[in-house]
Order: C-alpha cells, then structure tokens, then sequence
C-alpha cells in the first residue's frame, strides 16, 4: 500500500454524467477523485447539501465518498459509495471511492472487484488502475501491482509517486520490463477495446 504520506490525487478524465455509451460511461464529477487543489471539508459540505435537497442524488453521493476518502473516514467512504451504488451500480466514481476505502481498509479483494467493474465500464480510468494496483499489491500478486501502478501513471502522471514507490518498496528486480509493460495492457483482456 502507498504510505500515508501519500494522498489521493487529482481527477481524470472527462467530466460530466453519462458519456457517448450512456451509462455504460457514467462518471459523475470525473472518473476520479476530486481535484487535488479542493478542499475535502467543502466538497463534503456541499454534497450534504446537495443531498439535503436530494437524497437520491448519487452523483452527491459519490462526491462524498470521495471527500470522506480524502479526509481518511474510510469506512464512512465505503457507506456513501454504497448507497450511490444502490441507486447508479455503474457509476464509476463510486466504485473507484468503494475500491479505494477497501483498499484503506484492507479488504483487496473486494477493492480488485470494484476496480475490475470500474475498467470494465471506463477502461482508461487511472484511479481504476491505482486501485487496480493497491489491491493487487496488498494480495501480493507485485508483478501485476506494477504493471498496474505504471499504467495509472501513464493515465495519470499525478500518480507516478504510488508507481515509485511501488518499485521502491519491492525492489527494482520487481519491476517489469519496459517492452513487458507496454504489452501487459493489450494483453489484460478487456482492459482496451
């Protein structure tokens, strides 16, 4: 697992609801996590409100998984990504909120399903393929962590230090090589269409 020192980073890919796939592509405020830049604290207040308004309002929902994520309330995070996912089970800023407090909790194999559904739906998601990563990393399956970790930096480079310090931790021996990893995503059936 990334240190702690280490905090969620910004957001990717396209903003906005539901992409040319419908639903397929729905993403809420990015595939993501907020970005970097926001304050946790504010986008919790706002999205309360918001659901103060709504409450079957699961783009809210979702944004406060992410808040809480950021504040570190994981298991909190985990609760409002459920509900969202109640109400929208292919929104992938919950399952990436859900992946990553599973993942903060331990719990790899349910965050390996979660970001597995996440890329199925948003195969260039890089919060997917961090929590793709952390989770591999955490049952030890390494070689596949930092196939995973490297791909979510390509996606994202704002996520490059959990690839570093993937390859710190488990030695440079660990890390696949370069031909290797530009093949892995091919490979990875269904990961890109």
């Amino acid at each position: 697992l990334p240190p702690p020192a280490l905090s969620m980073p910004g957001g990717q890919g396209p903003s906005g609801g539901a992409g040319p796939g419908g639903l397929g592509t729905l993403q809420g405020k990015g595939a993501g996590s907020l970005p970097q830049s926001e304050d946790p604290r504010a986008a919790l207040l706002e999205a309360s409100r918001k659901l103060e308004q709504n409450p079957d309002d699961f783009i809210a929902r979702a944004d406060r998984a992410d808040a809480l994520n950021r504040l570190g309330d994981f298991a909190a995070a985990e609760a409002e990504a459920n509900k969202a996912l109640a109400l929208q089970p292919r929104l992938v800023k919950a399952l990436n909120a859900r992946a990553y407090a599973y993942n903060k909790r331990g719990q790899f194999s349910l965050a390996l399903q979660d970001a597995e559904m996440a890329l199925s739906l948003e195969p260039k998601s890089a919060m997917a393929h961090l929590n793709k990563a952390m989770a591999l990393d955490g049952l030890g399956r390494v070689r596949e962590a930092l196939l995973e970790f490297e791909t979510a930096s390509r996606l994202d480079p704002a996520f490059m230090p959990f690839y570093r310090d993937a390859v710190a931790r488990h030695g440079i021996g660990a890390a696949p090589a370069q031909s290797q990893a530009q093949a892995a995503p091919a490979a990875d059936k269904g990961m890109f269409p």
